[in-house]
């Protein structure tokens, strides 16, 4: 709440929690265009905790992703597909063996290693990453980690 509100950027928590995340979290594995993925993940966040809405219902996902110009009613279908549950599996698995928790957590592969931004405070760290103009002396971070043995 405090972040939302430093940020002015609109909070109202879903009507209900726990929420089934099902269908949102298969959704945000379709396959497409990277814009339209960020485009689709924000809206399934906007709609649990922007707007309020119950993120478990189908009707809200597919009506939302229809009033925003996306096939909300393909997608809600796929969501149930084998195909789409098993992506959700395979990245579930994977945040696990990487013992990867919380929202958000991104993985930014680069030059062969893996790093984790984890939390929203880290975004602007993950986009001076991206951008090549990371400030981490990378061999002082790996002597700090090794010296927690494996940490």
């Amino acid at each position: 709440m405090r972040f939302s509100t430093v940020h002015n950027i609109p909070f109202n928590p879903p009507k209900s929690l726990p929420f089934n995340n099902l269908y949102a979290a298969r959704i945000a594995c379709l396959e497409c265009s990277g814009d339209q993925q960020r485009e689709v993940i924000d809206l399934l966040f906007r709609i649990a905790w922007e707007w309020g809405l119950d993120l478990g219902e189908a009707e809200v996902i597919e009506k939302t992703l229809a009033e925003h110009g996306l096939p909300g009613a393909k997608w809600v279908d796929e969501a149930s597909s084998k195909e789409l549950r098993l992506a959700l599996k395979v990245n579930t698995k994977k945040a696990i063996d990487k013992k990867l928790w919380g929202v958000p957590t991104f993985c930014l592969e680069k030059d062969g290693e893996e790093e984790v931004f984890w939390g929203n405070d880290s975004i602007s760290d993950l986009m001076l990453s991206l951008d090549g103009k990371d400030p981490l002396d990378k061999s002082k971070y790996n002597t700090f980690l090794e010296s927690f043995n494996g940490f």
